[in-house]
């Protein structure tokens, strides 16, 4: 046999369901909450991570670029050594050839002219 339900019955069955639903649906909306609050904890820390790699990749991008410009005037120094060294070197040369050449001229050589 049915049993007919009053309509306090009812209304009770119904606030008890919608309790236990809000219930429900109150501890659903905590955790996520509390996922949500974890989850800008450790995005706000893998930024500061972040920032910090990018700070010390500036920094090494600032040492390479000193790095490049001490390099460039380091072989700037070697190619003005090498030249200063083919200045001399000719220097010498047209010293030893002034030099032969003083040399082969001799009195006897003028009078064969």
């Amino acid at each position: 046999m049915k049993r007919i339900w009053s309509d306090n019955e009812k209304f009770r069955c119904w606030l008890r369901e919608a309790q236990q639903k809000n219930i429900h649906i109150t501890k659903t909306a905590t955790e996520v909450e509390e996922r949500i609050k974890n989850r800008k904890k450790e995005l706000d820390s893998s930024n500061k991570e972040l920032n910090t790699v990018k700070q010390k990749l500036g920094q090494e991008r600032k040492k390479l670029s000193s790095f490049g410009i001490v390099r460039k005037m380091t072989n700037q120094k070697v190619k003005l050594s090498m030249e200063n060294e083919v200045i001399s070197a000719i220097k010498s040369f047209d010293f030893q050839l002034k030099l032969a050449l003083k040399i082969t001229e001799t009195p006897n050589s003028q009078s064969w002219n």
